[in-house]
């Protein structure tokens, strides 16, 4: 038998839905209905305003009222990604009043939870035709929205599963001696590396790369912005890709990301890397 996945983009519901009058919104629901697996990325709060609205959104604070699930629950979602740059909008507090709504309902939803690994962990959904698995991330976020590791001598912190992007910038040669010139005119190349000898601060493990205004600059041909997956969250997430490859039929990696390349139309370049790596670890969909 054959499964029918339907994939939807972000979800940013903030009021009633018509379901009555609108043959549009008619159709639509029965197309939903009528997948296997339907699946949507929650780009909403649905917390009852709980919480307080934090310094840095993703653009607006974006909350609902908890029917908002109920309505998502009736059109016939089934499978929800939770990691995205809205995820923290009313902070930690607002984050947990979310996730008591998505567990009352018994939704099977990724990408966020009280520590780091229950936001790595995948969300399993049985169907008529198996068991399916969801794992979601997401690359843009605020400082500090990320949840952190459970430990024996204190708790985990609530956030979302994050992928982090190591960027740098590539200029000639020239530019760079430019860059340097300028960090050493303004003392800042000094103040680095003192802080580096205090051990308040690490040189870059590429000895290549020049660390200026928080950013990371290499000398090359032309230039051009490359970026890759932070490696340490690149190798826990595929983990749990290949933990959910044993477990389900099928598995799918979901990956919220707001960095382009040369345009809006272009992933940046981090991005294909992580999709390959995914696949290769064993997700079907990405």
């Amino acid at each position: 038998r054959r499964t029918r996945v339907l994939l939807t983009g972000d979800s940013m519901i903030t009021r009633r839905v018509t379901r009555t009058l609108d043959p549009a919104v008619q159709s639509l629901i029965e197309l939903v209905q009528s997948a296997d697996i339907a699946f949507t990325n929650l780009e909403v709060l649905p917390n009852d305003f709980r919480g307080y609205p934090v310094e840095e959104s993703g653009g607006t604070h974006l909350a609902a009222r908890s029917w908002v699930l109920d309505d998502l629950l009736d059109f016939g979602f089934t499978l929800f990604a939770c990691a995205n740059n809205h995820s923290l909008d009313y902070g930690i507090e607002g984050l947990l009043a979310t996730i008591e709504e998505l567990e009352a309902r018994e939704v099977s939803f990724a990408g966020i939870g009280r520590n780091l690994d229950l936001a790595r962990a995948p969300a399993y959904l049985e169907h008529r035709g198996g068991i399916a698995a969801l794992l979601a991330c997401a690359s843009t976020f605020a400082k500090g929205q990320q949840a952190g590791a459970q430990r024996p001598e204190l708790p985990g912190r609530p956030g979302l599963n994050p992928l982090r992007v190591e960027t740098t910038y590539e200029v000639t040669p020239q530019q760079l001696a430019a860059l340097r010139e300028v960090a050493e005119a303004l003392g800042l190349e000094q103040q680095r590396l003192e802080r580096i000898q205090l051990g308040f601060a690490f040189p870059p493990d590429d000895p290549e790369v020049f660390p200026f205004l928080e950013a990371r600059f290499r000398a090359a041909e032309r230039p051009a912005v490359r970026t890759v997956p932070h490696r340490r969250d690149l190798e826990a997430i595929l983990t749990w890709t290949r933990d959910a490859r044993r477990r389900a039929d099928l598995v799918i990696v979901s990956v919220h990301a707001h960095e382009q390349g040369a345009t809006k139309e272009d992933p940046a370049e981090f991005l294909f890397t992580f999709a390959h790596a995914a696949i290769d670890a064993g997700a079907d969909v990405v």
